[in-house]
């Protein structure tokens, strides 16, 4: 049995080891680009990159509110994932330092219940403005065991097509004002 070697580095020098490749799916992805969520048919592509190239696959995950960027392809805390351009060295694990607080970046987050956009309705489903919400958003709580919980996270540094008109000025709005992230609700 093998034991594995461990390496230290900063951010930087993983970025410029490494070569993170640029998200090909998406306009504006996160990390310069780089990041493929982990939904849809972006992380279908990772998915098939880890089966050929497990070494050029890597997950960034929330640890106990900091991020951390881990080889391998992971599920736990994850955020999303970067392919690079170079694999990383077989039985080694990385620790990748940051050389910033990323609290030193605060991100904004903001909610809107879907009552004040569309008015009264009895079941979200029913709703096109709901459909379109639920199909394009990057995470949903829904149902959870009580009924009536409906919620719904766009990310706003995603390009969004065909907004529905009911819903262009809040995003607009939540753009102009630098919103990272947009939560909608039904009140409950």
């Amino acid at each position: 049995m093998s034991s594995n070697q461990v390496v230290e580095i900063t951010e930087t020098e993983f970025w410029e080891q490494f070569r993170p490749v640029k998200n090909h799916l998406v306009n504006n992805a996160s990390f310069d680009d780089c990041m493929f969520e982990t939904y849809g048919k972006e992380v279908d592509y990772v998915h098939a990159k880890n089966l050929s190239n497990p070494l050029h696959v890597w997950t960034i995950m929330d640890c106990d509110g900091k991020l951390v960027i881990g080889k391998g392809y992971h599920h736990v805390n994850r955020m999303g994932y970067l392919i690079t351009e170079n694999p990383a060295l077989p039985n080694t694990e990385y620790i990748i330092q940051d050389e910033e607080d990323v609290l030193d970046q605060p991100e904004e987050v903001s909610s809107v219940s879907m009552q004040d956009i569309v008015g009264d309705y009895d079941t979200p489903d029913e709703v096109p403005e709901w459909k379109w919400i639920e199909a394009n958003a990057s995470f949903k709580n829904t149902k959870n065991g009580n009924l009536g919980v409906w919620e719904f996270m766009m990310n706003m540094n995603l390009s969004y097509d065909d907004i529905p008109e009911k819903l262009k000025g809040v995003f607009q709005e939540a753009q102009a004002r630098g919103i990272s992230y947009l939560i909608f609700h039904q009140g409950t």
